[in-house]
């Protein structure tokens, strides 16, 4: 302590003489906060003219009934975005949401312009609400579908990074429309959150012919999809698809190798009881081709063995034959 310092140096206890025992920043700052308190008290001693002050606080704060975008608060107060905002961090980019409760600090000049222009405003004061998120997972891009908006207004709204996917309990800011036009309830402000989980590959729609009776949960389970995508593609209520049923899949656009698997056609083919197997065909003239390759190369192969076959076996039977003859010589030269 600095006190402390020139007590023991033997020097008095004033400003002037633990001055030097001080930091810079101290030992600088004093003087001049000093020698500002002066010149307000002794304006007309130093030469300066001062403009009148009021006795009364500079600024003020003021309430709100509704939801008010920050931008329109800052036009109904006479003030530029950047010093409403100074003032106001406290409030997202966005919008002013929460209960009457919530304050809007302004110089008090401002404030009586804010109220004045308030009673005159003929448009809505928010053009945002709030949305929450009750399936599983849903994507942006299905939201921006529902108010007409764009995915990078609603992801750049709420910091939502791309190629991610809202998770259950989400709640987010999207713009008003004719049938979504509430103001964001304050406990839902109080408790907002956002999840979200990296987006699952690309997928494409691929028609499935069920060529017997299968059950639901079998066939999710065949293509890795929930019970309830399934029943969601295709409109099914129960746990059962009737024979001849065109099933609608979302399957990924890529195998497991990471190549993109080619656009094709599905077809059933009879195999588990429990559900009818799928294979894709890739591409009817391609396939086509190559069986018929594959037919004519296992044909000439197939020709080939069975003429080896046909000319094995005379050989075989020369090579028998020769041995008979030379035995009956032997035998006919012991006897004679």
């Amino acid at each position: 302590m600095p006190s402390k310092k020139a007590e023991r140096a033997g020097k008095p206890i004033t400003f002037n003489s633990i001055s030097a025992y001080m930091p810079a920043e101290t030992r600088n700052y004093v003087p001049k906060l000093q020698a500002v308190k002066n010149i307000i008290a002794h304006a007309d001693q130093y030469g300066v003219k001062l403009p009148a002050v009021e006795n009364q606080p500079y600024f003020v704060t003021i309430g709100k009934t509704r939801d008010i975008d920050v931008k329109v608060a800052a036009k109904l107060a006479e003030m530029t975005l950047d010093d409403f905002r100074a003032l106001n961090p406290q409030f997202g980019p966005y919008v002013i949401a929460g209960g009457n409760e919530v304050k809007i600090l302004l110089p008090k000049e401002n404030a009586e312009k804010f109220r004045k222009n308030l009673d005159k405003w003929p448009h809505p004061l928010s053009s945002w609400t709030a949305y929450q998120v009750t399936g599983t997972r849903e994507k942006v891009e299905d939201i921006a579908a529902k108010f007409n908006t764009s995915p990078d207004i609603i992801r750049h709204a709420n910091n939502i990074p791309a190629r991610t996917n809202l998770k259950f309990g989400s709640a987010i800011l999207v713009p008003k429309t004719a049938g979504f036009n509430q103001d964001i309830a304050p406990e839902l402000v109080n408790s907002a959150r956002i999840a979200w989980e990296q987006d699952a590959p690309a997928t494409r729609l691929v028609s499935v012919p069920v060529r017997k009776k299968a059950n639901v949960a079998s066939i999710a389970k065949r293509y890795r999809v929930s019970v309830a995508q399934l029943k969601s593609w295709n409109s099914i209520k129960g746990d059962s698809i009737p024979k001849g049923t065109i099933l609608k899949v979302h399957v990924p656009s890529r195998s497991a190798s990471g190549k993109a698997v080619r656009a094709g056609t599905v077809s059933a083919v009879r195999g588990s009881s429990r559900a009818s197997r799928v294979k894709v065909v890739m591409d009817k003239q391609e396939r086509t081709s190559s069986k018929k390759g594959l037919v004519k190369s296992r044909n000439a192969r197939s020709a080939k063995s069975v003429s080896t076959k046909k000319q094995a076996k005379p050989v075989k039977a020369q090579a028998s034959a020769k041995k008979t003859t030379a035995k009956k010589r032997s035998s006919s030269k012991k006897k004679a």
